[in-house]
């Protein structure tokens, strides 16, 4: 049996567990696999401590204190090597991103009669907004990131006379130790071909998108949002618009929030989506007068909360089947007070007024918010 002063080597260990951190880091993407290179020319390190270790063996206080100074130094030394590695290193995981990409499609290059554009993002912001008239790049994009991990990648593919473009980044998370974490990659994109018809396909895990789409000719629109935030704000189409060929709004949201606006302002005749335990709003606003002239929308809602916004000008009928979850038009609950209930309300305009909206929702344990008039 060992003796009560006796104490077991802590400086094998403290090295063990500090490689298996950096290899750690090296497979998820936070750290190059360069580091080694860097950290092998150190060696003789390992030398002075085995035999500071052998020299103080017996002492349990030492021993600590050892181990101790080991870690800290260690930690000390991997910090150095990474900030000595410049663009590749500790700079890259501070709050701005140092690596940078550009991306482009000419309309030289292709000549498509519309466009499918997918952005597919994991924990990054992106920025997607529309030029203002017809430039000479279907789409540009820039990006900032901080590993080459998480380096983005744009597809492009004609499919038919539909130019399909695919933006997307590495699904492998920049780090698994939040507090070394501090900053996230940043994606812009800009919509250079606002009268071709385009179907947007936007899709984000933990970060954020915000789509300012302007007067594009938009037709279909998917929005796919795991924890994060999707924002989409639609202009009027104004004069000399593409026209409409019946349009579809879809969106799926699990723990994030959704909002999108201007929804009047386009030709969107079908809304389709399902809120998990996230938010949803949606905002029917228009300028001028409302483009569509009879929009249908199916919405599933678990345990989140759906937000609808109304203008005038838009007639509203709302059918809705509740299990434990509530229905409130304009501040006021609608149905009874029992699990189980169904709702039919109905805007005085609905049947005259010139676009109509009828909404078929289905409730969980969550909760409606209508608003009309608005």
């Amino acid at each position: 049996m060992a003796s009560g002063g006796y104490r077991r080597d802590i400086v094998g260990p403290v090295l063990l567990i500090l490689a298996g951190i950096l290899l750690l880091m090296n497979t998820t993407g936070m750290l190059p696999w360069a580091i080694w290179g860097e950290l092998v020319r150190f060696w003789p390190v390992l030398i002075i401590l085995w035999g500071i270790g052998i020299i103080f063996g017996q002492s349990r206080a030492i021993g600590w204190a050892l181990g101790s100074a080991a870690l800290i130094g260690v930690v000390a030394l991997v910090v150095w090597t990474i900030g000595s590695m410049g663009s590749g290193g500790f700079a890259e995981f501070g709050s701005e991103p140092k690596l940078r990409q550009s991306f482009s499609v000419s309309s030289s290059e292709y000549d498509p009669a519309a466009v499918r554009l997918t952005v597919d993002v994991a924990a990054a912001d992106t920025y997607i907004t529309a030029a203002p008239a017809a430039t000479g790049q279907i789409v540009s994009a820039e990006a900032k990131y901080h590993t080459e991990a998480s380096k983005p990648v744009l597809s492009k593919m004609m499919v038919g006379s539909t130019l399909e473009l695919r933006y997307a980044t590495s699904k492998t998370p920049h780090s698994f130790w939040p507090l070394v974490w501090n900053g996230k990659d940043v994606h812009r994109l800009e919509l250079g071909r606002p009268d071709l018809p385009t179907a947007l396909d936007l899709s984000v895990a933990a970060g954020r998108i915000e789509a300012e789409l302007g007067r594009t000719a938009v037709t279909d629109v998917t929005i796919t949002v795991g924890g994060g935030t999707a924002l989409a704000r639609f202009a009027s189409p104004g004069d000399g618009a593409a026209p409409g060929y019946g349009r579809r709004l879809k969106f799926d949201v699990g723990a994030g929030t959704v909002d999108i606006s201007g929804i009047g302002n386009t030709q969107i005749t079908s809304v389709d989506g399902d809120v998990g335990s996230g938010t949803a709003k949606l905002d029917f606003g228009y300028e001028g007068s409302p483009t569509a002239r009879r929009i249908e929308g199916r919405l599933e809602v678990g345990a989140g909360t759906l937000v609808v916004n109304v203008p005038r000008g838009i007639g509203l009928a709302l059918v809705a089947d509740v299990g434990a979850g509530s229905v409130y038009v304009n501040g006021s609950k609608q149905g009874g007070r029992s699990v189980g209930s169904s709702v039919t309300w109905e805007s005085p305009d609905y049947y005259s007024a010139g676009s109509t909206l009828r909404l078929t929702v289905h409730v969980g344990a969550g909760k409606i918010e209508v608003n009309t008039g608005r």
